[in-house]
């Protein structure tokens, strides 16, 4: 990605715009802020001297700027330098995701750009209240009925980015395929050639599965590294069990993390989801609970061995 954001920068230059009417901005949603080393190494001294960048804080309200809700009443905040700006172009890379389907695309502004409130609307399309589980539809490898990334895409389409350009890369960050052009048709091919060339068949479930993210930035903490530990859950057996590789340097990604397990119920539950659901979504927490707990004592022992 470096690669593709420093060329099209220049690019735009070369075009004769001006480098003081550019911003790049970080779609970092409810995540933590690029450091100061992150921003050096994704943009290099080229941009960094010559552009100016921007931090999204989703919980900064004097960022946000409504323009409204959907149909389904999500609240549609964005980052106003969105707005701000004569033309918006999306970068970022295709990959999976457990419930969105796929990464980049219209990802890039909801929830990377979106505010604390847009962000969780959106990604509580993924459940269902009345059964206490997953929304039909929603799940990996998905765009079509899928109501997270529907959604998602729906408060993209308020901005109506001007052109995309997302990348399909190794296992070093090296980009090796490239789709540009209309925001949503380009990612949609995207989309529909990483699955062709990236999804296995799985011939028989295993009663132990083990997992790991791919090194970092995939494992760099708890909230990051659990996406491969859904995915590992495809390939283990009912009453089986998955053992997650994972760094987590960062520990658990946010401070509140664990609490969140502890609490009775989302504030957003249905009464039909805490008559339904709330007892297995109880021991549904408990397990996760435990697991995150052990996750970050193991990580901590390890470092204390390693003389971290």
């Amino acid at each position: 990605m470096t690669q593709v954001v420093n060329l099209l920068v220049r690019r735009l230059v070369q075009l004769g715009v001006a480098p003081s009417d550019l911003r790049v901005i970080f779609a970092t949603g409810i995540h933590r802020p690029v450091t100061e080393a992150e921003r050096r190494e994704l943009l290099t001294p080229f941009i960094t001297q010559r552009v100016r960048t921007l931090d999204h804080d989703a919980d900064d309200s004097s960022q946000h700027v409504s323009l409204g809700k959907t149909e389904r009443g999500t609240p549609i905040e964005v980052n106003r330098a969105l707005v701000e700006h004569s033309h918006v172009i999306l970068t970022g890379a295709v990959n999976f995701h457990y419930f969105a389907g796929f990464t980049g695309g219209r990802k890039s502004i909801c929830p990377g750009l979106a505010s604390a409130r847009t962000i969780s609307a959106t990604h509580l399309q993924a459940l269902d209240f009345e059964t206490g589980g997953q929304r039909a539809g929603v799940g990996t490898g998905r765009l079509d009925g899928n109501a997270v990334h529907e959604e998602c895409e729906r408060v993209a389409a308020e901005i109506a980015p001007s052109f995309l350009i997302n990348t399909v890369v190794d296992e070093r960050g090296r980009a090796t395929r490239l789709y540009a052009g209309d925001w949503r048709a380009a990612h949609r091919l995207a989309c529909a050639e990483f699955a062709d060339t990236h999804a296995l068949d799985i011939e028989e479930k295993r009663a132990v599965v083990v997992a790991g993210c791919g090194g970092s930035p995939h494992d760099i903490n708890l909230i990051q590294a659990h996406k491969a530990l859904d995915m590992a859950t495809y390939a283990c057996a009912e009453g089986g069990h998955v053992i997650l590789v994972a760094e987590c340097a960062e520990g658990l990604g946010r401070a509140d993390f664990i609490d969140w397990f502890d609490a009775k119920d989302s504030e957003n539950d249905s009464r039909a989801h805490r008559r339904r659901g709330a007892g297995e979504s109880r021991r549904r927490r408990r397990r996760l609970r435990v697991a995150a707990r052990r996750a970050l004592h193991a990580g901590r022992r390890s470092r204390r061995k390693l003389g971290a």
